[in-house]
């Protein structure tokens, strides 16, 4: 299937969901998420700001604001289609930016360097399980990731649903290392792509990095 095809059935398959769905699936995927050491362990996190019927992020940010981290967002610019990231420290610093996405308004942009991020939340219309994303196309992403190479820890929030078996991935195209849905969290490797049903740190960290006891 192209990706062109892809997009349109995953914007459909978005729209076309409930505002209690979209709330009770998101809620179950920032569950799953808060409680990993990823993301106990990062102090400055990076992730978009949800509009529409996308995983929804702005728990996430609550969350980590009462946690005392840092949260940083990105910015669209269309001239030369480059990713800033700026720190957000309320949701009434927001406006609409570019393409009609939740962005800090020109007096509250505090543009940092995207060394210090963490932690980065991707978002997308469809991964493959090991990682390779289907966005809306701009290629955003794709030039943030070729010029920001010490960005080791990326995650992506999305439903279930949203996950197809694969696609034609592009030699450009760079994978997250990690998939959380409202059922699973899925750690993403090329050729292989591994599952875990539980969200329990015990289950998803001890088994598969073997350091909960250097908490």
């Amino acid at each position: 299937m192209d990706k062109k095809r892809i997009r349109d059935d995953m914007i459909k398959l978005r729209e076309a969901m409930t505002d209690e769905v979209v709330l009770a699936k998101s809620g179950a995927i920032i569950d799953r998420l808060t409680v990993s050491n990823d993301y106990r362990r990062a102090r400055v996190i990076g992730t978009y700001v949800s509009v529409g019927n996308e995983a929804q992020t702005n728990e996430l940010i609550r969350r980590a604001w009462r946690d005392g981290k840092r949260i940083v967002v990105p910015i669209c610019q269309k001239e030369g289609k480059q990713l800033l990231f700026s720190e957000l420290r309320s949701f009434a610093e927001l406006g609409r930016g570019a393409y009609g996405l939740r962005e800090p308004l020109v007096a509250f942009q505090r543009i940092v360097d995207p060394a210090i991020i963490e932690l980065l939340c991707v978002p997308g219309l469809a991964f493959d399980p090991c990682g390779h994303r289907v966005g809306h196309g701009a290629g955003y992403y794709d030039r943030f990731f070729a010029k920001n190479k010490s960005i080791a820890l990326t995650i992506s929030l999305i439903y279930d649903d949203q996950m197809i078996e694969s696609f034609t991935a592009m030699p450009h195209d760079i994978p997250v290392r990690h998939i959380v849905t409202e059922r699973r969290w899925i750690d993403c490797m090329p050729a292989m792509a591994q599952s875990h049903p539980s969200n329990r740190p015990s289950d998803h960290d001890a088994a598969h990095r073997n350091d909960s006891n250097s908490e």
